[in-house]
């Protein structure tokens, strides 16, 4: 059970997806920072890798 909202199993998933403690903080952050937050985790790590991910090589 999750200690924060008294509802559905405490996972992953759960605490950035289900759960309205989180979700409420989630988005606030994300709402700040002009990311969008899309509520499935392969699209958060997509979103993540291409915020990483270099535009231009430098040649060595």
């Amino acid at each position: 059970m999750c200690i924060l909202c008294n509802s559905g199993l405490e996972s992953r998933d759960h605490l950035y997806f289900s759960c309205s403690y989180t979700w409420d903080i989630w988005y606030s952050v994300a709402g700040r920072s002009g990311f969008s937050s899309p509520r499935v985790w392969n699209e958060i790590l997509r979103h993540l890798q291409k915020l990483h991910t270099p535009t231009h090589t430098p040649d060595y």
